[in-house]
């Protein structure tokens, strides 16, 4: 798992294969909520609307743990880094952030956003979120009480379990992650998913996640996206520099990019 490494591994402190150039402006840890421990890192695009669209990078482990078993931030991880950098130069702000309880906080840092939008230019009618490995399904657990997130990125994660499967659930004690919800009954139905499942992904139950997400998608007729990459292993985005997964990258970027824009559009009509 990429989320209980050390930061001598690559995956903590290598950066996406594809990037643009970027010279944005990032302003760091800006507090969503009392003390230090709770802030926020937003990239803006170079040339930012008044009020910009974007991407929050959400995490479903608690940095103090994370801390102590990588030495490192979760926001300050190569994949967080390069993620927002590329995000932002694709035209949407992006977030990262530290955090002491994932499922709260994250609803806490959405809750910010909207008190905050005009002060932070951030456009809270086009949020859109991303996350990878362990930390889907606090993701997932978002998108099933908070209308505000618009679409969403899945990178080969975890998802939720369907039905007496307990794939997520045993993942989840044994890596530590969050994982809220209770399966399929709150499931996502109307937002846009992009799910990027790695073919050759060794951790245990995480594909099997996956397939039976998708199944319950399909049986739901719910706006899912998979794409698979039958060579790419776990973190294939960081650690596979290959035509295949940067191809699969930009397909991210056009997702986020095409969904947020529609919202601007209707916005604008």
């Amino acid at each position: 798992m990429t989320d209980n490494t050390t930061n001598a591994d690559p995956r903590m402190t290598s950066g996406v294969v594809y990037q643009l150039a970027y010279h944005g402006e990032v302003r760091k840890d800006i507090p969503f909520a009392d003390g230090p421990s709770r802030a926020m890192d937003i990239y803006y695009p170079e040339q930012p609307a008044q009020r910009q669209p974007a991407v929050i990078l959400v995490t479903g482990f608690p940095d103090p743990g994370y801390h102590a078993m990588t030495g490192m931030l979760q926001k300050e991880v190569g994949w967080y880094v390069s993620w927002a950098r590329l995000l932002a130069a694709s035209g949407i702000a992006a977030i990262t952030y530290r955090n002491q309880d994932p499922e709260n906080d994250v609803a806490t840092l959405i809750g910010f956003l909207q008190e905050s939008s005009d002060e932070l230019g951030i456009d809270t009618n086009r949020l859109g979120a991303m996350a990878m490995s362990g930390n889907g399904p606090n993701l997932l657990g978002t998108l099933m009480s908070h209308p505000a997130i618009r679409c969403a990125v899945f990178w080969y994660g975890y998802m939720m379990d369907v039905g007496a499967a307990t794939h997520v659930a045993d993942a989840a004690r044994n890596y530590r992650f969050t994982c809220p919800g209770e399966g399929s009954a709150g499931f996502p139905d109307s937002v846009p998913l992009m799910i990027a499942r790695a073919g050759k992904d060794d951790n245990p139950g995480l594909n099997d996640s996956i397939d039976n997400f998708c199944a319950e998608a399909l049986a739901r007729n719910a706006p899912v996206s998979l794409v698979n990459y039958p060579q790419g292993e776990h973190c294939f985005d960081i650690l596979d520099d290959s035509a295949e997964a940067k191809s699969i990258i930009r397909l991210a970027l056009t997702f986020l990019n095409d969904h947020l824009c529609i919202l601007r559009s209707a916005d604008a009509g």
